[in-house]
């Protein structure tokens, strides 16, 4: 009621009263999540359904919206799925089959059903993957189980989500209609642990070269002689369009250095732009970077110090203290974000940074992907010979 809140402070004031009305309004957050949980978990223990992704091969019971029923046609599907790994087809072989014989993904599924509930990164065909085969069968859901507590937030870890030991899951069992049994369910998990691989590393690819053909991401793919750049349709899809656009990614690298060397340098020049060269002196924007990372920690400190608190590791007399001293930490820094950015050039100015950035990509050594993206969207390859920018500018000299 007194018009504070610490999402929309900006730091201009604080000290003790801004660090106690802190701690009053975590201590109230703190209070509603822990009523939102046990609610939630009193609704879990009646085997109601709470969650807003409906499993593929359920709808929502038009008697009971806390109860899901089987959707038949989609069932058919995963029936199918557990049926062919039961029988040793791997997760690819599963996932080439129902491409071939046109069977919509889940997501395209729920469009042609008119659901709005679907995301396409891409406006292209959707494809069933060895990921969206493996996700169905690890499932429970289909013994007609309803599953929670899978995974959990810590408070202060930027929302970060961790998974939670198996034994500590919530398990309500006989919830809905199942739609597999579990004789089926084991023999085809039985199968599929023939089918697995190695683990491999966590993988953090952000999509920056395109299939000139489908239009999908192309993927790296380790190669002996050389990584190379590979379309995904071209591994699950029999008859694949794609499958014989692969490059090399040392060979993809080199042609754009050239590229965007060489337009830099006419563009600059056009332009009437003086170079001083490769300049050592951190950027401004890398500053404010630098500057917007540590106030982030710090927050999620100070979220982590209430935590200690909470769990009585802190006195409230140390909470607040420190709690205070952070505080006036992040005000500092915001003061000096604010700064940064009066010095920034505007958002009318776009040109201009555009340039800058430019300046900073010729003569590149080696390639820098982090200093590209800066200057291109997106690279669309169709062959070594049939490569595509397309530039982040609408200068009409890169149209």
């Amino acid at each position: 009621n007194d018009n504070y809140d610490s999402d929309n402070y900006d730091g201009s004031t604080g000290g003790m009263n801004v660090a106690f009305k802190n701690l009053i309004y975590m201590l109230y957050s703190r209070d509603l999540s822990n009523k939102v949980s046990s609610a939630m978990h009193t609704r879990i223990l009646k085997g109601e359904n709470i969650s807003g992704q409906l499993r593929y091969g359920y709808v929502k019971d038009p008697n009971d919206k806390h109860k899901i029923i089987v959707d038949p046609e989609a069932a058919e599907v995963v029936k199918l799925i557990f049926e062919l790994t039961a029988q040793g087809k791997s997760k690819t072989e599963v996932a080439n089959y129902l491409n071939a014989q046109g069977i919509d993904t889940p997501s395209a599924y729920k469009k042609r059903k008119g659901s709005r509930n679907f995301f396409h990164a891409v406006e292209v065909k959707s494809l069933w993957s060895t990921s969206s085969i493996r996700d169905i069968l690890n499932d429970e859901v289909y013994l007609g189980k309803l599953i929670w507590n899978k995974t959990k937030k810590r408070i202060g870890s930027n929302n970060t989500s961790s998974y939670v030991p198996k034994d500590e899951w919530m398990v309500i069992e006989n919830c809905h209609e199942p739609i597999i049994t579990q004789e089926l369910f084991d023999m085809a998990h039985a199968n599929s642990k023939k089918c697995v691989r190695s683990k491999r590393g966590k993988r953090n690819y952000n999509p920056f070269y395109y299939c000139g053909v489908c239009g999908r991401a192309l993927a790296p793919s380790k190669r002996v002689k050389g990584d190379i750049l590979l379309c995904y349709s071209s591994r699950i899809e029999e008859n694949s369009p794609c499958k014989s656009n692969r490059v090399e990614i040392a060979k993809v690298e080199d042609a754009i250095m050239k590229t965007v060397n060489m337009y830099a340098t006419v563009y600059l020049d056009e332009k009437g732009i003086k170079r001083a060269g490769k300049s050592k002196e951190v950027s401004s924007e890398e500053k404010l970077a630098v500057l917007e990372k540590k106030v982030k920690s710090l927050s999620s400190k100070k979220m982590m110090l209430y935590s200690d608190y909470k769990d009585d590791k802190l006195t409230r007399e140390e909470y607040v203290k420190r709690s205070k001293a952070m505080v006036e930490q992040i005000d500092e820094l915001h003061q000096k974000i604010e700064q940064l950015k009066s010095e920034l050039p505007t958002e009318d100015n776009s040109a201009g940074k555009f340039e800058t950035q430019l300046e900073n990509i010729i003569n590149m050594e080696s390639f820098d992907r982090e200093k590209i993206q800066k200057v291109i969207k997106k690279v669309i390859i169709n062959g070594e010979d049939n490569i595509e920018i397309v530039w982040n500018t609408d200068d009409l000299f890169f149209k």
